[in-house]
């Protein structure tokens, strides 16, 4: 791993500070469990909650908006029919792109026979070459007729898939920022979106790691992967009880900041009862497991 990733695993060891705006004031401390009691150097400092990962709705064609499948606020899973475009156009021109494949392919059995009678007529001499010549050619562009015919069957189909947007992970629906009847133009498509998902499992934690503390656990770990083998990292809820899932490191900055000399860094935690929300101001316990007996 490079001095960035070493520099970001250490920056948790070092404890944690939440990116919030303004001051960073250290958080009062919060009961010890048990099983910390077991460990050492616990530091605790403020963090805030964030989504993990969010993503707009929005349509890649024209048209008018049938169908609102969710409420505000609904769980959606991943596949879930989200909104439902009038698809009465497109399915009209599948019909008669439809239609053209049924005549291309009907061109195309016509020139196999045509090509197979004259290949007999050929070995009878009674057909010249330059005859089985053409016929070859006519089966051929017949072939890519039908060939283009049913690209075009394809990807209207596709057309009209797009029409229906589904969801795209897991998460939480937004409220939807049109009604069904709008019509939504490629202006509209451009400048706006239809709702937004957000992902609550896994979610993130931000936070400010100080430049002191860094330096202070850097020198008494020595190294990244003893670092990774004995740091523990934990959450406390605003009511004081401990959150019963601990967090992981998933990226963080590559410099301080000059003014506050403290750098930024993301730990995810699991968050299946979605419990954490983003915004919620939550304390942030950083230890260190006592060294593991040879």
């Amino acid at each position: 791993m490079g001095r960035i990733g070493i520099m970001v695993q250490l920056l948790f060891a070092a404890g944690i500070v939440a990116l919030l705006p303004g001051s960073l004031a250290a958080a009062q401390p919060a009961a010890a469990s048990a099983d910390e009691k077991k460990l050492t150097d616990v530091e605790q400092f403020r963090g805030v909650v964030r989504a993990a990962r969010a993503e707009d709705i929005s349509p890649r064609f024209d048209g008018l908006l049938e169908k609102v499948n969710f409420t505000a606020g609904d769980m959606v899973k991943k596949g879930q029919l989200l909104f439902q475009l009038m698809t009465l156009e497109q399915q009209y021109l599948l019909k008669i792109d439809q239609a053209k494949l049924a005549h291309a392919t009907a061109q195309l059995k016509l020139a196999d026979a045509e090509l197979e009678r004259i290949r007999t007529l050929h070995k009878k001499d009674v057909a010249s070459p330059a005859q089985l010549d053409v016929a070859i050619a006519t089966r051929d562009v017949a072939a890519a007729d039908q060939a283009e015919a049913k690209a075009e069957v394809e990807k209207r189909e596709i057309i009209i898939k797009e029409f229906s947007l589904y969801a795209p992970f897991d998460g939480i629906i937004s409220k939807p920022f049109v009604n069904a009847g709008a019509y939504i133009t490629k202006e509209a498509r451009e400048s706006s979106r239809l709702a937004t998902v957000t992902q609550f499992d896994p979610i993130h934690v931000e936070t400010e790691v100080p430049y002191e503390i860094y330096v202070r656990r850097l020198k008494k770990l020595g190294s990244e992967e003893v670092m990774t083998k004995r740091l523990v990292v934990r959450l406390v809820l605003p009511d004081g009880t401990a959150y019963p899932h601990q967090g992981k490191i998933v990226s963080g900055g590559y410099a301080f900041d000059e003014k506050t000399q403290k750098i930024w860094t993301v730990a995810e935690f699991p968050n299946p009862d979605r419990l954490l929300r983003p915004g919620l101001r939550v304390t942030v316990r950083s230890m260190i497991r006592a060294e593991l007996q040879r």
